[in-house]
């Protein structure tokens, strides 16, 4: 059973995983349980990884990405892999500057597996951020946070240019 929900490569849930445990998040009639938001976290220059040092080192960057992630969440908070490098994680908003707190915890996970060493590579992830009103904003909610992870993704390159 947990083949089904599970991202083999990362152990962190995958899109089925994530839409079974985010309908938790809402009673019986899309009333949130608890405020929360969503988070949209992509891997920055996935391809140049893969590309210069191979897939294999593609799949090590994707698996720490993911545990940078998972070691920023709090109880009652999860990430799923929705596919290729794109992560979406759900945090519960017990406390002001939850959101910022996450962002910050990640990108300071990232930095600090890039000066360990570790690898011939650096991680980089953009994040977009949006908290959800109820169930039938979640979606919505996604595309919003979407939108922000990729205007950073494209300032990122704006400022590499």
């Amino acid at each position: 059973m947990t083949l089904y929900i599970t991202d083999p490569l990362t152990e962190t849930l995958n899109r089925r995983g994530f839409e079974k445990k985010i309908s938790e998040k809402f009673d019986k009639d899309g009333k949130m349980i608890k405020q929360i938001a969503v988070v949209s976290i992509d891997m920055d220059d996935l391809k140049i990884i893969n590309d210069t040092y191979g897939h294999n080192a593609g799949d090590d960057a994707i698996k720490e990405t993911a545990q940078c992630i998972d070691e920023s969440l709090n109880k009652g908070e999860f990430v799923a892999r929705m596919g290729g490098d794109e992560f979406e994680a759900v945090l519960v908003i017990s406390e002001p500057g939850r959101v910022g707190k996450f962002i910050r915890n990640v990108r300071n996970n990232i930095r600090q597996v890039n000066l360990s060493g570790k690898y011939p590579f650096e991680l980089s992830a953009s994040i977009g951020t949006c908290e959800v009103q109820d169930w039938h904003g979640v979606g919505e909610s996604m595309k919003k946070a979407d939108k922000a992870m990729y205007l950073e993704k494209k300032a990122k390159k704006k400022g590499r240019s």
